[in-house]
C-alpha cells in the first residue's frame, strides 16, 4: 500500500488550513452527541485503569477544550498530577482556557509536527480526533513527536473518524483528494462548520502507528449506538462504524531516533 509523500505537506501540514476557534467550536458543538456518547466514556474508561496521582497527563491537539473539560469534570474525580492541553491555534487556546481553570490543568501552544517539548515528558497522552488533520508525511512527523514525548512504557489513547462513515451513501461527504489506497481528504457537503479531514482505514492507521514504534494494545471500531440521544444525523445508522479507537504504548526498549523523519529518511510505502 503506497501513501505518497508530497513536499507541500511540510509547508502546510494540517488539512484544516483555515481553522479558527469559532469554526472548531461550532463543529464540536454540532458533533456533541457522538462525542459525548462514544468518545468521552471510552477515554474515561481507559484512563480509570491507568491514571495515578503521579501521572503527568496530556492531550495533544486539545482544540477548544471539550475533551479536557469532560475529563476534569468527571465524577468520581480522575487521579493525575497535572493535565496539559497542547494546541497550535492561539484562538482555540483562548477558548479552551475559558473551560480549563484548575491549578492542576492548563493549555499551552504546541505544533505537534515540530514539538518543542522534551523527550519522555508525559506518562499518558490523548489524541482525540486530531491525527485526522494530517496528511501522510506530517502524520509521520506528528507520531514521531507523540512517541518521543511519551515516557517509556507510557500509554496513548487515540480516537479518529472512521473511513466507513464518509463513504456511506447517506452521509453526503465529498472526497476532495485521494491520498492513496484507503486514504483520502473529505468534507461534508453543504456544512460550513464541517472542517476538512483526512480519512484513513483502520489498517492504515495501525501501520502508521507500528512504523512510528508504538505497540498497539487495543484496536477497535466504535459503532453508532442504537439510541435517539446520538442525534438525528446518526440515529438511523446504528451499528455503523463512526470512529476507530486505539490504545498504544511506547515500548520500554524503544529508542528515540537521532534524526526526525522526513522525506529523506522515511519510506513512502506503508
Amino acid at each position: 500500500m503506497t501513501i505518497p509523500y508530497n513536499k507541500q505537506d511540510n509547508m502546510n501540514p494540517r488539512v484544516m488550513h483555515d481553522e479558527h476557534s469559532i469554526q472548531l467550536k461550532a463543529w464540536q458543538i454540532a458533533s456533541a452527541g457522538p462525542h459525548q456518547l462514544m468518545i468521552y466514556p471510552r477515554l474515561i474508561k481507559e484512563l480509570q485503569q491507568i491514571l495515578t496521582w503521579t501521572t503527568l497527563l496530556a492531550e495533544y491537539g486539545c482544540g477548544t477544550g471539550f475533551v479536557m473539560e469532560a475529563i476534569i469534570n468527571h465524577k468520581p474525580v480522575l487521579p493525575y498530577r497535572n493535565f496539559l492541553g497542547l494546541e497550535i491555534n492561539s484562538e482555540s487556546r483562548l477558548e479552551a482556557r475559558k473551560l480549563i481553570n484548575l491549578d492542576r490543568a492548563g493549555v499551552i501552544g504546541c505544533n505537534l509536527t515540530n514539538s518543542h517539548f522534551p523527550d519522555n515528558m508525559f506518562d499518558v497522552s490523548i489524541c482525540s480526533t486530531i491525527l485526522c488533520h494530517f496528511k501522510p508525511q506530517p502524520l509521520r512527523q506528528a507520531l514521531f513527536h507523540c512517541i518521543r514525548m511519551l515516557s517509556p512504557g507510557g500509554t496513548m489513547l487515540i480516537c479518529v473518524p472512521s473511513m466507513e462513515w464518509p463513504l456511506h451513501k447517506e452521509t453526503d461527504y465529498v472526497i476532495l483528494e485521494e491520498l492513496g489506497d484507503d486514504a483520502f481528504v473529505a468534507v461534508r457537503h453543504g456544512n460550513s462548520h464541517q472542517l476538512r479531514q483526512c480519512y484513513y482505514s483502520r489498517k492504515v492507521y495501525q501501520t502508521f502507528l507500528s512504523n512510528a514504534g508504538f505497540k498497539i494494545v487495543k484496536s477497535k471500531n466504535l459503532l453508532i449506538p442504537d439510541t435517539d440521544e446520538i442525534g438525528v444525523r446518526y440515529c438511523h445508522h446504528a451499528g455503523m462504524s463512526l470512529f476507530y479507537f486505539f490504545v498504544v504504548e511506547r515500548p520500554l526498549e524503544y529508542k528515540i531516533p537521532v534524526i526526525e523523519p522526513d522525506d529523506r529518511y522515511i519510506s513512502n510505502v506503508i
